[in-house]
């Protein structure tokens, strides 16, 4: 896609879109998964957002088997 002179910004076909620092993609999620998020949700008493669950799970499985744990 060729740059915009407007700076930050690409643009393909007269459509311009933001560069972004996430990566939009499709996942299947189990019915197991989904009712565990509405548990979650349930516990919490808010809306989750499964993009920082995932990344906030990572991180913590990421420094549990660095400190040689699981």
């Amino acid at each position: 896609m060729p740059k915009s002179i407007l700076g930050n910004e690409y643009s393909n076909h007269g459509v311009s879109y933001k560069q972004s620092s996430s990566k939009r993609v499709c996942i299947t999620i189990s019915k197991q998964t989904k009712l565990l998020e509405e548990e979650y949700k349930n516990i919490l008493g808010t809306s989750s957002n499964r993009s920082q669950i995932y990344s906030n799970y990572l991180k913590t499985l990421i420094n549990k088997l660095k400190n040689g744990v699981e």
